[in-house]
C-alpha cells in the first residue's frame, strides 16, 4: 500500500541516515555510539514500514512522520562528510536521546494499540427481573510490542497453561530458544525459534506451581549487519535466570505489572533471534 507523502519523506530521511550510517560502519571500525545509532534509525524504519499494515498503524506513522523526519535529517547532518561520527560525540549523544525518547513513546503507542478495547456491558431488560449477580473483572491480554530487529519471520507462543522449561542457545547473540509450556489438559506444547548455531546451551526448568514468569529484560544490537537478540535474562516471581549472550547494545526490559504475569511470547526469528516480546495478563 502506498504510504501517505508525509510518511514517504520521513522513510526516505530515515534511509538516507541509514546508508551514511552503515557506509560509515563499512568504512572504519564502528563504535558503540555508531551501533547505537544504527539500531535507533533501523527501529524508526520498522516503525513506519510495520504500520502499513494497519488503518491506525497507518494513522500513527502519519502523525508521527514529521519529528521522525526531523531527526533523521539531523542524523543526516552529523554523519556528513567523511568524518567519523564518534568525532562528534556531543551532537551524536545528544541525538540518540532524542531517538531513544521517541522510540519510548512509539512503542508504548504501538503496545496500547495492541490492546483489545473493552466491551461494554450488557444492559438487562427493564420489564425482567435478574437477580444481581457479582461479575468477576475480566483479565485481559496484552501484547506488548516486541525489542530487536525486523529480520525473521513472525513467531507466538501462547502458554496456555503454565511454563515449564526455556533452552536458551547463545554465543555473541541470541541463536535460538525452546519454550516448553505443560497445557491444562496434561500434554506439553512446545516450540523452537531461531537457527542452529550457538556454543552454549542453558536450560531452564520452571516449577509453574508456585513460579510465574514476570519479566524478560536483554539487549539488542547489530550482528552481521542484522539487529538481533544479544543477550536475554528471564525473571521469575522466585528466581533470575541469566543474563545469556552479550551485554553488548541497546538495552530493553519488559514492564512488571502488579498481579500480572507474562502468559506468552511472540516476535521474529531466522538464523537468530531478531526481537522479541510479551503477552501480559493484567
Amino acid at each position: 500500500m502506498k504510504m501517505e507523502p508525509v510518511t514517504e519523506n520521513a522513510m526516505a530521511a530515515v534511509s538516507a541516515a541509514l546508508d551514511i550510517a552503515t557506509f560509515n560502519e563499512e568504512l572504519h571500525q564502528s563504535s558503540s555510539l555508531e551501533d547505537d545509532l544504527l539500531i535507533e534509525l533501523t527501529w524508526l524504519k520498522w516503525f513506519l514500514i510495520d504500520g502499513q499494515r494497519t488503518p491506525e498503524g497507518r494513522q500513527r506513522a502519519e502523525i508521527w512522520s514529521p519529528a521522525i523526519e526531523r531527526l533523521a535529517q539531523r542524523a543526516v547532518t552529523l554523519q556528513s562528510g567523511w568524518v567519523d561520527v564518534s568525532s562528534n560525540p556531543f551532537g551524536i549523544a545528544d541525538l540518540l536521546t532524542n531517538l531513544s525518547n521517541l522510540r519510548d513513546k512509539l512503542q508504548l503507542l504501538v503496545t496500547s494499540a495492541s490492546s483489545p478495547a473493552p466491551k461494554d456491558p450488557d444492559l438487562p431488560i427493564s420489564s425482567v427481573k435478574i437477580p444481581k449477580q457479582i461479575k468477576k473483572p475480566v483479565r485481559e491480554n496484552v501484547k506488548v510490542a516486541a525489542w530487536g530487529g525486523p529480520g525473521g519471520k513472525q513467531w507466538q507462543f501462547k502458554f496456555d497453561g503454565t511454563m515449564k522449561q526455556i533452552t536458551i542457545v547463545n554465543g555473541e547473540v541470541i541463536d535460538s530458544l525452546h519454550f516448553t509450556s505443560l497445557k491444562s489438559d496434561g500434554s506439553f506444547k512446545t516450540l523452537k525459534v531461531g537457527g542452529c548455531g550457538g556454543y552454549k546451551t542453558s536450560k531452564i526448568n520452571i516449577d509453574g506451581t508456585v513460579e510465574k514468569l514476570v519479566q524478560i529484560s536483554g539487549t539488542y544490537g547489530f550482528y552481521t549487519h542484522y539487529v538481533v537478540i544479544r543477550s536475554i535474562t528471564f525473571r521469575t516471581t522466585l528466581n533470575t535466570y541469566g543474563p545469556y549472550g552479550s551485554s553488548r547494545g541497546a538495552p530493553f526490559s519488559s514492564a512488571m505489572h502488579r498481579g500480572g504475569k507474562i502468559v506468552g511470547l511472540h516476535g521474529r526469528a531466522g538464523q537468530f533471534v531478531d526481537a522479541i516480546g510479551v503477552f501480559y495478563r493484567l
